[in-house]
């Protein structure tokens, strides 16, 4: 009994210390949006984006929107209106707080989403339209019924026979 104990307890030390240092770059980059150096936001930002597939939906919201707010900080608008539409595609009725963010910031934040919606709109009115990829050619009737039964039974006596009487 005593052995289970001290795995399991080695086991949940190991398992807490893998997650506190997955979210230690995480922490990284909220201590340097706190402390306003947005060059480094973006740059361990970008770092955390190679591996998005780690982070929570909520987690990648997070990011995107600090890095949103250093690029425009940076006067960087465009990069700042990607890192909006990345927010948008994964909830597109996202709201920014406004108790945290500058007013100019949810004001840029309005603007993109109003393109946002404009686009997919668009891509929404898109219509395909479905063609059939067989396509049977229509041929004039040259021949009778009674004509063509009689040359298609020559063909399977004699193959080519039928073609000669038609």
């Amino acid at each position: 009994v005593g052995m289970k104990v001290l795995s399991l307890i080695l086991i949940c030390g190991w398992f807490g210390a893998l997650v506190a240092q997955e979210n230690k770059p995480l922490q990284e980059l909220r201590t340097a949006y706190e402390s306003f150096e947005y060059r480094n936001v973006i740059q361990i930002g970008d770092k955390l984006l190679l591996r998005k597939e780690r982070l929570t939906e909520e987690q990648l919201i997070e990011l995107y929107v600090m890095k949103a707010v250093a690029h425009f900080s940076l006067t960087e608008e465009d990069l700042a209106r990607r890192s909006f539409f990345e927010i948008l595609f994964l909830h597109n009725d996202y709201q920014l707080d406004s108790t945290t963010i500058s007013p100019k910031i949810i004001d840029f934040y309005s603007v993109v989403k109003s393109e946002f919606e404009q686009i997919m709109a668009r891509r929404s009115e898109v219509k395909t339209e479905k063609k059939d990829s067989l396509i049977f050619p229509q041929h004039p009737q040259t021949q009778n019924d009674a004509q063509g039964k009689s040359s298609m039974l020559r063909s399977l006596l004699l193959p080519g026979w039928g073609h000669i009487y038609s």
